[in-house]
């Protein structure tokens, strides 16, 4: 057996490479809005923007094909134990460079901060 070992993989024009298993997560991120936006770790996501409380908008750094990609994601951890969920912006309409979500208490329906974000992309890069 063989090991392939390499830093970068790049496709002959020098751009992201396409995957075979075109099921993979072209994204995903796990990140806190708790006190601040910040991530705990992440693959293909060059910022977080805090638009309010939990609203947060994430932009690719390799963008995607077109706007029409799946995102699913999770959010709890709060300490009160409370319900959180998560939803896309629906006012706010998601490019192939950014998407938009909210988090807010499943009891009172209210925008709120969590410690624990989840979320993966899943659709074709540009």
């Amino acid at each position: 057996m063989s090991t392939l070992r390499a830093d970068t993989i790049q496709n002959t024009s020098g751009g992201a490479v396409t995957l075979t298993n075109q099921s993979a997560a072209k994204a995903w991120s796990h990140f806190t809005t708790t006190t601040s936006t910040a991530k705990y770790d992440d693959f293909n996501i060059s910022s977080y923007t805090d638009n309010a409380t939990g609203d947060t908008t994430l932009a690719f750094t390799s963008s995607m094909s077109n706007a029409l990609y799946c995102h699913p994601g999770s959010s709890g951890g709060v300490a009160s134990g409370n319900g959180v969920l998560y939803s896309l912006d629906q006012s706010t309409a998601r490019t192939s460079s950014l998407f938009r979500v909210i988090t807010f208490a499943n009891s009172s329906g209210t925008s709120q901060d969590t410690p624990r974000n989840e979320v993966a992309v899943f659709g074709d890069l540009a």
